[in-house]
């Protein structure tokens, strides 16, 4: 059986979700030497099995890039 994929439409910037993203882009930027600094999510979609996974689509801004305000798309998952 597969778990129905549930997008939350609406809902893309409630704590959790934020929090989520905004650990998502601290691992990236401790992992790659970065300062990306978490804007807004674009998308979330759930999926219940045994547990909450969520799939997440989000904006940054390179915070060591003053010659662009161009915002970088990144995405996650995470099971919680």
């Amino acid at each position: 059986m597969v778990a129905p994929i549930n997008p939350q439409r609406g809902f893309e910037n409630i704590p959790r979700y934020t929090e989520l993203s905004r650990m998502a882009i601290d691992d990236f930027n401790s992992q790659n030497n970065k300062r990306y600094e978490f804007v807004k999510n674009l998308t979330v979609n759930i999926s219940l099995a045994a547990g909450l996974w969520c799939r997440i689509t989000f904006q940054a801004r390179d915070t060591d890039d003053a010659t662009t305000d161009a915002l970088k798309t990144f995405q996650t998952s995470a099971y919680i």
